[in-house]
């Protein structure tokens, strides 16, 4: 009889877990951001220089809260194989807006992310093929009309010398630089000049103590032109080579 009553309530303890079990609501999945094959960076815009061997200060564009009136791109910016795209229109964001980047290879659409405080994100759908020399046309078509402008991609053979004091690359652009640091210093090329030429020579002071430095060379093209778009609008194409020098 004991048994007996041990097995019932043996029996009973185990349905109530298993009940318990089969009630538990499901974990919501989450949406997820784009493909991590397309580098899509965070969307923030502040300046904080920090120094690994992957992160070094670049020149960052500054966002105005309230956008102008009309279509503003702010910014549009094309990083190697990967871009992203932050706009507004008549100070709103705007997800139906047509995004196209037109590369040496044919058209890449771009789809919409999310809203980013007044401005719509958008992303590019695939890897984007980096041609140095080549034309890139980025067209938007938004419900008050259409913007576009067109960049040449600087870089090729972009390469920096073992000492880390001489860079050089076969396309130029118009806002090439160079970054230089780590916990200690800070070199920043386009705090001294808007645009380096190759070949660029990195001067001593860039490394004022013996130890490890990451530098990024980066050949960059700029426009405030842009057809159709509001004043202050920007537009960008660059390329970055990174790498580390041990002084």
């Amino acid at each position: 009889m004991l048994k007996a009553r041990n097995f019932i309530s043996v029996f009973l303890f185990a349905s109530v877990i298993m009940s318990a079990l089969n009630c538990t609501k499901p974990i919501t999945t989450l949406p997820s951001a784009p493909s991590p094959a397309l580098n899509s960076p965070t969307p923030t815009f502040t300046f904080t220089p920090t120094f690994s061997p992957t992160t070094t200060p670049h020149i960052t564009p500054t966002v105005p809260a309230v956008p102008p009136s009309g279509i503003f791109w702010a910014p549009c910016e094309i990083v190697g194989g990967s871009s992203f795209f932050q706009m507004a229109v008549n100070g709103a964001p705007e997800s139906t807006c047509g995004v196209t980047l037109t590369t040496p290879l044919g058209p890449i659409p771009y789809s919409y992310y999310s809203a980013v405080g007044t401005y719509a994100l958008y992303f590019a759908t695939s890897i984007i093929p980096y041609v140095p020399g080549g034309s890139y046309t980025m067209t938007t078509v938004t419900s008050i009309g259409t913007a576009a402008a067109t960049l040449i991609a600087p870089g090729g053979s972009v390469s920096m010398n073992a000492s880390g004091t001489l860079a050089t690359w076969a396309v130029e652009g118009n806002e090439d630089y160079i970054t230089v640091g780590n916990a200690g210093s800070n070199y920043q090329s386009f705090l001294i000049t808007t645009d380096l030429d190759s070949p660029a020579i990195i001067p001593a002071s860039a490394y004022p103590s013996p130890g490890t430095y990451y530098y990024d060379v980066v050949p960059q093209n700029t426009t405030y032109n842009i057809t159709g778009a509001a004043p202050g609008s920007r537009y960008t194409i660059k390329y970055v080579l990174p790498g580390t020098v041990v002084k």
